[in-house]
């Protein structure tokens, strides 16, 4: 849904509400860049196994409102270095 949101949605409301002399800037579309973010941050099922990959455990994902943000975390171990 998110990726819809950035590629369909937002574009054409952005261009309906902004000035005509403001519309050269939105023709080289701004979104892409943030939805290039979107997809490089990866998925919660992805970045937990990247935890899973580093030690971490006790690893959970929690969403935001409308599951368009969510924060994974875990615990590492600590392991002594004396």
């Amino acid at each position: 849904m998110i990726e819809i949101h950035f590629q369909k949605l937002v574009p054409v409301l952005a261009h309906i509400a902004i000035s005509p002399s403001s519309r050269e800037v939105w023709a080289r579309d701004p979104y892409a860049r943030l939805m290039d973010t979107w997809v490089a941050y990866g998925t919660p099922s992805e970045n937990e196994e990247l935890f899973r990959q580093s030690g971490f455990t006790e690893i959970r994902t929690e969403y935001l409102d409308l599951k368009g943000a969510a924060m994974t975390r875990g615990k590492k171990p600590w392991k002594s270095t004396s």
